[in-house]
């Protein structure tokens, strides 16, 4: 990792995957018809093993059958909870996966009543913390000394380790930082020169697809615990002053390298934000680089690890796809009646079985990472991200050159008219070059190039993608037509999706210069806790929404007959 350029990066992406999920409309029928399915068909399944199931695959399906909106009064997953309640005495008694069942088991507690079995998830905890290797890593507990020689760590346990620990501090847990710093320096030693990682550092052989996916995501979980004010791929306040679209600030690292955990230095300071996000962004740029449709070995492994790290860092497709619609592409072609056979593994693993496989998969399709962090740490909403200040970095870094030391956005090609059809047609992919183009536009002050598009904003405003809904309506509210502009905006407010709503809120904020939106708040599920039910989400939301819709329509028959007068206080 030396004298590698570490970047301030103000990161954003289109991509509000939490609220697919708590919105309770975000999956559509065929989805949800398939996620009923599973989780009809893995109670089958477990009920049928009966006593015979192994503790492990009990905890995982206890997990996906929670995530996937089963009550915990169900008798298949009560169950479960009373077996892993049993096993957290003081201290907590391990099963031959040790960690990985530790992980899952800290997860099920924390989703099934959160605080209610904080005595329970402290125990899974310190036995998870005194399996911490002094390299920061974790490792299998077995072995004697001569075994573990040259042992550097894995990448897959060291990732449910994280798991595990992020939900202990969910349910008020303290895990102080020095284990978390030794996580994210494990990291930065076993990470390739070209981005990725592997699975036994430094014994493998070459990076893979699953543990580079699977080390993203334990890297922003650390980053989250280490930096929780950090906005985005950043640190809130950049030393430098952000130029127009973003240039990205260089740092030698050497300047501020921090000890390794050894060195004893990294209990309390952490480590330096910067020095996680371009480790992240590096592991970002492998995965694109690489076809991400799930591998032969451990696929449902790999598309729950693949929907942790790309709900983690806000993105929507990944090598250009959409990784949530191809993901649950394959499982409807490889699936039968709602479940899944294991497929393809390497070496002999009896624990891999269609329970294993039907709970991992169960948890890509309900969004399990989503759910848990309801609203991502330290994203921004759309109208207050990369759209509001006019800086970002695309979800591909072949989309930017590095000049000086610097990260540029390239030079969008095509007026703002061709990118809006190109946007129509589906010619746009990731929607950084359409992002650039209004931030261009408006910020150069060319209202009118806006204006003259209106028709074909309003079409947009009601396409099927709602990240193209909501670039139309930030786009609308900044172009000075109050009577067009307001409708267009009061029927976004009417979205069911929840990130539409948002931006068109956000919209009519800017639009009418009443920026405390009516007391109503910028994200409906601000104040929503983990412990909530869907139907809870749901119903939050569609009372915000009804507020929304009320107040602005309100709003609007007031000023509506004073148009030219309002338009002229506003410049």
């Amino acid at each position: 990792m030396r004298n590698l350029l570490c970047f301030s990066v103000l990161f954003f992406t289109c991509c509000h995957a939490t609220n697919l999920f708590a919105a309770g409309g975000g999956f559509d029928s065929e989805v949800e018809g398939l996620i009923f399915s599973a989780r009809d068909a893995l109670k089958k399944m477990v009920q049928k093993e009966g006593d015979s199931l192994p503790r492990s695959l009990r905890s995982l399906s206890t997990l996906a059958l929670l995530k996937a909106g089963v009550e915990k009064t169900d008798p298949i997953v009560a169950r479960g909870i009373t077996e892993i309640v049993a096993n957290c005495g003081r201290p907590y008694t391990a099963d031959s996966h040790h960690y990985y069942t530790a992980g899952i088991e800290m997860m099920a507690l924390e989703t099934a009543a959160g605080a209610e079995y904080r005595d329970q998830v402290q125990s899974l905890a310190t036995y998870m913390m005194s399996g911490q290797m002094d390299n920061g890593g974790w490792y299998y507990p077995h072995g004697s000394t001569d075994e573990l020689k040259g042992r550097y760590g894995d990448t897959s346990i060291s990732q449910y380790a994280a798991l595990g620990l992020w939900s202990a501090e969910r349910v008020g847990i303290d895990i102080p930082n020095k284990v978390w710093n030794g996580l994210v320096s494990w990291h930065f030693k076993t990470q390739w020169e070209d981005g990725g990682f592997s699975y036994h550092p430094p014994l493998s052989a070459e990076p893979t697809d699953r543990m580079t996916i699977a080390a993203v995501g334990t890297l922003m979980i650390a980053r989250a615990h280490l930096h929780p004010d950090a906005t985005g791929f950043g640190p809130k306040k950049p030393k430098k002053k952000t130029r127009k679209f973003g240039f990205l600030e260089a740092v030698d690292i050497n300047e501020e390298e921090q000890s390794t955990p050894a060195g004893g230095r990294l209990e309390e300071k952490p480590i330096n934000l910067r020095q996680i996000d371009v480790s992240v962004l590096r592991g970002l740029s492998w995965i694109d680089r690489r076809f991400f449709v799930p591998s032969s070995e451990w696929p449902f492994y790999h598309l729950y690890t693949l929907e942790r790290s790309a709900t983690l860092t806000e993105r929507d497709s990944i090598g250009g796809k959409d990784w949530y619609r191809v993901g649950t592409g394959y499982l409807k072609q490889v699936g039968s009646g709602g479940s899944w056979s294991p497929g393809k593994v390497a070496g002999n693993h009896s624990i891999v079985t269609p329970v294993t496989s039907t709970s991992l998969a169960l948890l890509f399709l309900s969004r399990s990472t989503a759910q848990a962090v309801g609203k991502i740490p330290g994203a921004e909403t759309f109208g207050g991200g990369l759209l509001a200040g006019g800086r970002g970095l695309p979800d591909k870094l072949s989309d930017v050159n590095v000049i000086n030391g610097e990260v540029v956005v390239k030079k969008v090609d095509g007026s703002l008219s061709e990118l809006l059809s190109a946007l129509d047609r589906g010619g746009v992919t990731d929607l950084t070059q359409l992002q650039t183009a209004v931030i261009t536009n408006v910020r150069d002050g060319d209202r009118e190039a806006l204006q003259n598009q209106y028709e074909m904003l309003e079409k947009l405003s009601q396409h099927a993608r709602p990240d193209v809904r909501k670039i139309a309506l930030w786009s609308v509210a900044r172009s000075g037509d109050l009577s067009k502009s307001s409708k267009i905006l009061l029927r976004g407010l009417k979205d069911d999706d929840v990130g539409v709503m948002i931006e068109a809120h956000n919209g009519l904020c800017f639009l009418s210069r009443k920026f405390d939106g009516y007391g109503l708040g910028s994200d409906p599920l601000e104040n929503a806790t983990s412990t909530m039910s869907r139907q809870e989400r749901q119903n939050v939301i569609r009372e915000w929404q009804q507020a929304a819709v009320k107040n602005w329509s309100g709003w609007f028959e007031h000023v509506a007959s004073y148009d030219d007068q309002f338009l002229s206080d506003l410049d």
